[in-house]
């Protein structure tokens, strides 16, 4: 699911019928900023994680008190690569958590399975920003 603005997005999320693992937001986006977005957004899925995503130093964005210390952050610009490992920590931590529970919200892959398209087309050299 893609969304470029914050306002609709609670009504897309709404209307999914599947799972959302994670949601990757700017910090700073024109209606409301991604802190304002994931606290909307946790109504609906609590177990969702969020990457907060922004041009920003990550020690401005903590200063101004946009995000909360802890919030997973990744500074622009970053390539695939960077964005691919960081998808993987944000979800590994929340396997960790859910294995300390014994539970579990996320698919366990199969050790000879393939990562996702998403994940797997994040090897290439691209940089956003």
């Amino acid at each position: 699911m893609t969304n470029d603005t914050a306002t609709p997005t609670g009504k897309l999320a709404g209307q999914h019928a599947g799972n959302i693992f994670l949601m990757i937001t700017d910090v700073i986006m024109p209606g409301m900023n991604g802190r304002e977005l994931a606290e909307q957004m946790a109504v609906l899925r609590p177990a969702m994680k969020v990457l907060y995503i922004s041009g920003y130093a990550e020690s401005t964005v903590y200063r101004k008190g946009v995000l909360e210390p802890g919030a997973q952050f990744l500074q622009t610009p970053f390539g695939p690569p960077d964005l691919g490992r960081k998808v993987r920590d944000v979800l590994g931590a929340q396997r960790e958590v859910e294995a300390l529970r014994g539970v579990s919200s996320l698919p366990n892959p199969k050790p000879t399975e393939r990562p996702p398209a998403a994940v797997s087309q994040l090897s290439g050299s691209r940089r956003f920003s």
